[in-house]
């Protein structure tokens, strides 16, 4: 008797996208990350990693289904915004992540008024094939080290 007859489905591979060490933004695209490091688990992921030194880093879903998104960024400024943003264009490339619409941002996140902080955050979510997921902050996210940000698909 075989799985199918049974109703027993295949269950789909876990995979991840993860970014490390923050080096800056896209020349371009000004309030979106750029990193050194990006590593990949699994095979046929169902997400595609565009590292670009203009655009700045970020993950596209080429196969729908659950995923759980993270993000950890550090700064030694005060005010400093960052948050999980999906499906950005024009003007939102450039703009603060509590200056997106609500619609685009996933999550947002103000650091601490000290210049101290290190803030992590995540988002799950059902995401179709196309959708755009961006880490977002603002130039006052000066660090590298503490910077991640991760995409796993879990289904």
């Amino acid at each position: 008797m075989s799985r199918r007859s049974l109703g027993v489905k295949k269950r789909s591979e876990k995979a991840s996208i993860r970014f490390d060490t923050g080096s800056g933004f896209g020349s371009t695209n000004t309030y979106i990350r750029t990193f050194t490091t990006k590593t990949e688990y699994g095979t046929n992921r169902g997400m595609v990693a565009t590292t670009s030194s203009t655009l700045g880093w970020y993950v596209t879903i080429t196969k729908r289904g659950m995923y759980w998104i993270q993000y950890q960024d550090d700064s030694t400024t005060n005010n400093n915004h960052r948050g999980i943003s999906k499906n950005l264009s024009g003007s939102q490339l450039t703009a603060d992540p509590n200056g997106i619409s609500n619609a685009n941002r996933l999550v947002a996140s103000t650091g601490h008024l000290d210049g101290t902080d290190m803030t992590a955050m995540g988002f799950c979510g059902y995401f179709e094939s196309g959708d755009t997921i961006w880490p977002h902050g603002n130039a006052q996210q000066n660090k590298t080290t503490n910077v991640y940000f991760e995409v796993v698909r879990l289904f």
